[in-house]
């Protein structure tokens, strides 16, 4: 399904518009090496990076398929200067040679465009993605094609892994939680070789190790010298990581002092963005500022929801809906939440009517 939507969306594009803008381990109690994290540069021809498929077998059948889209030209109007400045991470970078340079910094870029499903449909994010990338010449445009297309089949791939086992990062238990990190960095392989896994995902298996060795020391009744010496021996780079998490904590337990101070709602966000300016920069600023507004917009439509199965159940004599309201709340719900936000409701709803 991943691997269809990317080629649809990159055969529409030659048929809609030829140009749009140009732009944004080891599961032991000890922390193991970090590895090489520099950048990767794909030498040509990159055996784990599949040869693309000619545009033109795509083109008749996309036209019709996505008829519906909302023209290019509809779609530039919304990227505005504040939203890069505030959504946009990672980057584009290619070597002298011509070839892409693959790092982390390309992977927040898949990742950044990738959010913004719920607001725009995967086609839309997909031709925007393609929009920017297309500005590369060859062969690194290619590159960025076909490694999209396998991160988009990886990211499925985890999915349903995780709705199949219900597992997930937030549990607890260590030994789930090392079985999960043991089978994710596995599958990473399976979808690229060992150096693209390694710039993709190389510091943040290192900190989900740290993390895993961090609990198991917890889970023994480790010391808080253990602890300490745990922590200290991670990288520099990943220790600066961790500081800036622990300040975002920090952050948190200062709005909600805002909050119980009984500030209005204009007060408050304008003393977090202060807040946030000062700590980490404007850019970063607005980007809290813009994930805040979509919390509160997931937020509104999940109580949206819930009022309205409740008015459902009224007219039920038990706690189970008719076939006939069961059908109305699937619809209520594919009309208000993006698929991948559907998966999540459920979840968030037996939160909600737990408060």
């Amino acid at each position: 399904m991943a691997s269809r939507l990317l080629w649809g969306a990159l055969a529409i594009v030659a048929v809609v518009a030829a140009s749009w803008f140009s732009g944004l381990g080891s599961l032991s109690n000890t922390l193991p090496a970090t590895g090489d994290l520099s950048p990767v540069k794909l030498a040509q021809p990159a055996e784990s990076i599949p040869t693309l498929s000619p545009k033109a077998e795509f083109e008749t059948d996309l036209v019709n398929r996505h008829s519906t889209l909302a023209p290019i030209a509809e779609l530039t109007g919304e990227i505005t200067q504040t939203f890069w400045e505030a959504r946009m991470d990672g980057r584009l970078w290619v070597g002298p040679d011509g070839h892409l340079i693959v790092d982390r910094a390309l992977r927040q870029w898949f990742d950044s465009w990738l959010s913004l499903q719920g607001e725009w449909s995967l086609d839309q994010i997909l031709l925007a993605m393609q929009a920017q990338f297309e500005t590369l010449d060859e062969p690194a445009s290619a590159e960025v094609a076909a490694l999209l297309q396998r991160y988009l089949d990886y990211r499925e791939a985890l999915g349903q892994y995780d709705d199949r086992t219900g597992r997930s990062v937030v549990q607890s238990d260590a030994d789930v939680l090392a079985q999960r990190l043991e089978w994710v960095e596995r599958l990473r392989r399976e979808f690229f070789d060992e150096t693209v896994a390694v710039a993709f995902f190389g510091a943040d298996e290192t900190l989900d190790r740290h993390l895993l060795a961090r609990r198991q020391l917890q889970q023994n009744g480790a010391s808080e010298a253990d602890i300490q010496a745990l922590e200290q021996s991670l990288p520099p780079e990943l220790q600066s990581s961790r500081q800036k998490s622990h300040a975002l904590r920090n952050m948190h337990r200062q709005e909600q002092v805002w909050q119980a101070q009984g500030l209005d709602a204009d007060t408050l966000e304008q003393q977090k963005y202060e807040y946030r300016t000062r700590q980490w920069g404007e850019a970063a600023a607005k980007r809290l500022a813009s994930l805040d507004q979509q919390h509160q917009d997931w937020q509104q439509r999940l109580d949206d929801y819930a009022q309205y199965r409740n008015r459902l159940l009224e007219g039920e004599y038990g706690t189970d809906l008719s076939d006939e309201n069961r059908d109305a709340l699937n619809r209520w719900l594919q009309q208000h939440f993006s698929e991948q936000e559907q998966r999540r409701v459920p979840a968030a709803l037996a939160l909600y009517l737990s408060q």
